[in-house]
């Protein structure tokens, strides 16, 4: 009897997501992924939307069958970023001018975030 090969996919993913951890867990989760900006949970009814008020952004975006994965971002930075993928967003003049405040996410877990959720489109088909 044989053991069953481990998906390759499966174990880079796994492993990933290890590195990573949970986001939605830790503090991370107050400031926004891209410019680092500490968000607010809630805003007045009738009021304008905030530039700071907190959204998740899809990674992979759902114009692009995007499932599931998503960072905290700030409206402003999440309507920037649209139906870009996040490649397209870190390489954009716009992200390239934000001031970025501290705690910001670190880019190379931001392209770390995008290969997880590239990983787990390609596990999902």
């Amino acid at each position: 009897m044989s053991k069953k090969a481990k998906d390759p996919l499966d174990t880079a993913y796994g492993q990933l997501k290890t590195m990573l951890g949970d986001w939605w867990k830790d503090e991370r989760r107050r400031c926004c992924a891209y410019c680092g900006v500490p968000m607010k949970l809630r805003c007045p009814k009738g009021q304008p939307i905030p530039q700071n008020k907190r959204t998740k952004d899809h990674v992979i975006p759902k114009k692009h069958n995007g499932r599931g994965l998503t960072v905290p971002a700030c409206f402003s930075c999440n309507q920037a970023k649209g139906a870009a993928s996040l490649q397209e967003f870190l390489l954009s003049d716009y992200y390239a001018n934000q001031k970025k405040h501290k705690p910001h996410w670190q880019v190379k877990d931001l392209w770390m975030v995008a290969s997880l959720a590239a990983l787990g489109k390609a596990r999902a088909s």
